[in-house]
């Protein structure tokens, strides 16, 4: 296995994602940074496979290749991606891919059937088509149709294209011109059922290149596979929320179909008339769901309800309804307006990903009659309604939550049993209101070309915790001996499972950390605490060593309070002073601040207006350990704890380098709707930014210390869509 990067060179992953995530903070829209694994014939690469190589290390991603006959089932573990190219011999690579729960995309036809991407025979499931130039697209809404439609040139010459004949479930965006049968660009969302019954661990695509054809694509053809990358590392775009009454006699592209946790298989089935739901899943409660759901990808707010006919009688509890969800997994937040078989109506909801489930139930809804559920979106306030006519509404509960702007709404169904199967039936998805949110894609194309020594000199960075995955400059690990903790990174938030106790003259806790020197003024967004126990708590802290008797400084908020506590001597013990109380389940910010050897901790209730509550003055040495602590107060007990937006105000260090970016941004709106966006870039500026930020804070115990940043831009706009920026930062 052999890594490479743009100039051939050898390049650290770590170094090198260190350079994008500083490009980016520069300029926000890089596109995500991912560890791909890529599959080929031979190395050196084939003409065709560089250019693939090239066009990924060109967008940032990280690439490690290996060859298909060295390549091992292991080799997708930590990966973002897993690309296969057609230079391989399938049978080298065969099914050692088909299980892992991580994206898998390839161009090589006869490793469909192996990963159950179609069925079994080749020339009549799957082949090669010769002398190929253009592509039809079926699906133009979907994300990896790129906002293209129709007929599509993708080789500048005649060349050959894979195509396989997926099933129902997947998503075929594009066919052979003049055989729509025949995919040539087609997915399967995480948890569809594919052949053989196979459930998919992972997302799934399969693409139309040949060997050495990428050397031959086009701007339209790179762009679809652009697309078809992003979206195979779980991009989305939301599209305007669609009514359906369910009388096609097949579900509607709009929908996408999948079981959702670990359930037996499910299915639907649509009539003239109705939908007929086949579903399983012990429950949709706790903090983690099994069930079946039909949904669409969706943003902004909305008014729709549905028809319930029958419930499944495989348990009292069994339920089909709306759902709002944030994501696929188990342990996603979500809201949930349902009808049970036996306890009539439910709104139920998961406030925090991963975390419990709350229920209020009303109404009567007796099994085998005709019902109605509705869910409202306003903003982040939700509510849930029933009615026994579909026009006279009952308001059953309301719940205030934060979601993504991208979220999936749908039918959810489980029998509440996991032996059993049910069917439920339904009709009338109908959108009572809501406006259509303008939905437009950004596609940056870009090189860069750098000539720097990277420089990692304990920088301390931020995060917004928002990437999915943890980044790695964090390091995370148990403190002690609590109960084993573990943390789940999500598109909005970081949910940490902790226990243990920070105090007296040895510590237990959770500790996710960057190692770092000098001054940093450092915030934290607040989300929840475990409820545990009244001193459960998360927030920043500063630690000497990683030895559970290290000095330390700690700014956290629990259910009791905001409070600031330290312990200024190796195997001292432990002072504290408490701030107002923290309301739990609500935002609140914790802060703390770094001159020297003292210390300030703040809170505040909007992140904009701080509030002192202590100064200390704690020796830590030089090199320290800073990062997100959490602790239930009891050893051995774990809970839950939800941050976001780790922050650096000031502080820190700039990594020297110098680099070269020419970037088209293209943006255009979904072609189906009538859309109004808010913004039209047609220029794009040259940035020259020069930041000095200066801090001369003046601090005594009751002091509150005075931060000063000095940024002076300059902005040049111009009006090509073509930019070029040169910055050389240097490292103080």
């Amino acid at each position: 296995m052999m890594n490479f990067t743009q100039n051939k060179d050898c390049l650290k992953k770590l170094n090198f994602k260190f350079i994008l995530l500083i490009l980016t903070f520069f300029y926000p829209l890089f596109i995500y940074s991912a560890d791909i694994l890529f599959v080929v014939g031979a190395i050196p690469l084939g003409t065709g496979d560089n250019a693939v190589y090239t066009r990924l290390i060109n967008q940032g991603h990280y690439v490690t290749v290996t060859r298909g006959v060295d390549c091992v089932t292991a080799d997708a573990n930590g990966r973002d991606l897993v690309l296969v190219s057609s230079t391989i011999n399938s049978a080298d690579v065969n099914t050692k891919f088909r299980d892992v729960a991580v994206p898998f995309l390839t161009w090589e036809c006869r490793l469909y059937d192996d990963m159950y991407m179609t069925d079994t025979t080749v020339g009549t499931h799957y082949d090669t088509a010769t002398n190929q130039t253009s592509i039809y697209i079926l699906e133009p809404l979907h994300y990896m149709a790129d906002n293209k439609s129709n007929t599509i040139v993708v080789y500048s010459f005649n060349g050959s294209m894979q195509w396989g004949i997926p099933n129902a479930n997947a998503k075929n965006i594009a066919s052979l011109v003049g055989n729509t049968a025949r995919s040539v660009l087609f997915g399967y969302e995480v948890g569809s059922t594919m052949f053989s019954n196979f459930r998919a661990p992972a997302r799934r695509v399969g693409l139309f290149l040949y060997d050495t054809t990428p050397l031959n694509l086009t701007s339209d053809g790179w762009d679809l596979f652009d697309a078809a990358v992003s979206w195979a590392l779980g991009a989305n775009k939301p599209n305007c929320i669609q009514s359906d009454d369910f009388n096609n006699s097949s579900l509607e592209k709009f929908w996408t179909a999948v079981d959702v946790g670990n359930p037996l298989l499910g299915s639907q089935v649509e009539t003239a008339t109705n939908l007929t739901i086949t579903a399983n899943g012990d429950d949709i409660w706790g903090n983690a769901d099994n069930f079946r759901y039909i949904f669409q990808i969706v943003s902004g707010d909305f008014d729709v309800s549905l028809q319930v006919n029958f419930v499944p009688t495989t348990d009292p509890w069994s339920k089909v309804g709306i759902m709002m969800r944030e994501s696929l997994a188990p342990g996603s937040k979500h809201v949930f307006m349902c009808a049970t078989r036996s306890n009539n109506y439910a709104f139920q909801r998961r406030l925090i990903t991963d975390d419990i489930s709350y229920h209020t139930g009303g109404g009567t809804y007796t099994n085998n009659t005709t019902g109605y559920v509705r869910l409202v979106k306003s903003g982040n306030n939700f509510t849930g309604y029933y009615s026994n006519d579909g026009i006279n509404w009952t308001p059953l509960a309301n719940v205030n939550m934060s979601f993504s702007s991208t979220f999936l709404i749908g039918i959810a169904v489980t029998s509440h049993n996991n032996g059993a199967v049910g069917y439920a039936n339904v009709d009338n998805f109908n959108i009572l209101g809501g406006a259509c949110t303008p939905t437009f894609t950004i596609t940056p194309t870009f090189t860069i070309t750098p000539t720097f020594t990277p420089v990692f000199v304990n920088c301390i960075q931020s995060d917004g915790f928002n990437n999915s995955y943890l980044e790695n400059f964090w390091t995370a690990t148990d403190i002690g001996a609590p109960a084993s903790g573990s943390q789940v990174e999500t598109s909005t938030n970081l949910t940490i499972t902790a226990a243990g106790v920070i105090w007296g003259t040895n510590d237990a806790f959770r500790f996710i950390f960057q190692q770092v020197s000098g001054n940093f003024d450092a915030t934290l967004q607040i989300n929840f605490v475990s409820e545990v126990n009244g001193l459960a708590g998360t927030g920043i802290m500063v630690r000497e060593t990683l030895n559970t008797n290290s000095r330390n400084i700690y700014m956290f908020a629990s259910t009791n309070a905001y409070s600031m506590q330290y312990r200024s001597t190796t195997g001292g013990t432990t002072s504290a002073i408490d701030g107002v109380g923290y309301v739990n389940n609500t935002t609140g910010y914790v802060r703390l601040l770094k001159i020297g050897d003292n210390f300030t901790g703040y809170y505040s209730n909007n992140g904009t207006d701080w509030t002192v509550v202590g100064n200390y003055t704690v020796s830590l040495g030089a090199n320290f350990y800073i990062g997100v602590a959490a602790a239930t107060n009891i050893l051995n007990t774990t809970g839950y704890f939800s941050v976001s937006n780790f922050n650096i105000l000031s502080g820190g260090c700039t990594p020297t380098m110098t680099r070269t970016i020419t970037r088209t941004i293209t943006q255009t709106n979904t072609p189906t709707y009538t859309i109004t966006p808010s913004v039209t870039p047609t220029a794009t500026p040259t940035v020259t930014l020069t930041n000095t930020p200066s801090v001369t804070p003046t601090i005594t115990p009751s002091v509150t210390p005075t931060n000063t940043q000095s940024v002076t831009p300059t902005v040049t706009p111009t009006e090509t869509p073509t930019v070029t920026s040169t910055n050389t930062p240097t490292v103080t």
